[in-house]
Parts: structure tokens; sequence; C-alpha cells
């Protein structure tokens, strides 16, 4: 698919009216770029591609018609630090925005979440780096930049969010005992 032999789709949306919509990393080919896909009548036709090697992008819950993406990716492979970033899109048409950059995270948080509303976009990411802390970000539109809470506690077993309105975001941890 799009020049890999193959491809994991890790997101699945259907949308109003039926319209199937996956995203995924390919493997064996040009990258690991993430791409989104849409059923046109007999196959698979891709919407949008971005060339940055991806981790699986979770599904990020959002209004109807809002299309948004988070995923980790490391940008900087010249960087002696062991870090990547965390980055946030918004899906527009059949085109997908420049990637805004969350955080700088470091490299093996594996982590991470998202919700949007019409407004602003919510992300949580248990970060493993020093501090080893579930982190919050939200953008608001029209403000710049990402404000960061520190949410505590940890997130080894999974993150998910959900957006409850334009200011408020539950979020829920998952962490088994470490011995």
């Amino acid at each position: 698919m799009h020049g890999h032999r193959f491809m994991i789709a890790t997101r699945f949306e259907p949308t109003t009216g039926g319209i199937l919509r996956v995203a995924g990393a390919g493997l064996g080919g040009p990258g690991k770029w993430l791409t989104g896909f849409e059923w046109a009548d007999t196959a698979w036709k891709v919407r949008w591609t971005h060339k940055y090697a991806s981790f699986s992008p979770p599904v990020v819950v959002a209004p109807e018609g809002k299309e948004v993406l988070v995923w980790k990716t490391q940008l900087d492979s010249m960087s002696a630090l062991a870090h990547d970033y965390f980055l946030a899109s918004v899906v527009s048409g059949d085109s997908l925005a420049t990637p805004d950059t969350i955080a700088t995270v470091f490299e093996g948080s594996f982590d991470y979440a998202a919700a949007a509303t019409d407004s602003c976009i919510f992300a949580v990411l248990y970060d493993i780096g020093l501090q080893q802390r579930v982190k919050g970000f939200v953008r608001q539109n029209g403000r710049p930049g990402w404000r960061v809470f520190d949410l505590g506690g940890e997130g080894w077993d999974g993150l998910s969010a959900t957006a409850i309105d334009e200011s408020t975001c539950v979020v829920i941890t998952g962490d088994s005992p470490r011995d």
C-alpha cells in the first residue's frame, strides 16, 4: 500500500455517511510514514501522508467533522540526547496540517492519548524520562503554545483521554505494581 509491502492500520474512524477511514504506518517500503486512507468504492484511496517516522497514533476522541492526530517521532536522529518529539496535527479535507510540536520527551515514552473539542486539543503522555510522570498538555485555538500540567502517577499500562468541555479532560491511567 502506498509503496509499502505492509501497512499496520492502528487507527479506524467511521465517519458520517458510512465513509470508512484508517490511518497507520507503512513497513517494508520507503519509511515508517503515517498515511491516512479512505474507502472509495472498491479500494483504499490515500487521503494524506506525512514523511516522519511515526509510532502508532491513537484514536483521538473529537467532535464530528474534526480529525486530530497525535504521534511520537524522532525528528533529529543526529541528536546526542535520547529524545523524541510528541506532535499534533489537524486533518483538513484530504491534507494534514503542518505538525505542531507538543513537547520533547524521552525516547522510551510510548503511552499517550488525546482528545479534542471544537476549540482545543488535549494530549497526555507518560514520559519515562527522569521524572517518570504523566503529563497533560492543552492548546486552545487562538492561543500560542501548549500549556503543560503535571498529572502525577504512572501510565505503564496505557492512557486514555476524553474531553468533557472546552476546559475539562478526563484522563484514565493504567498502572500495575512494580517490584
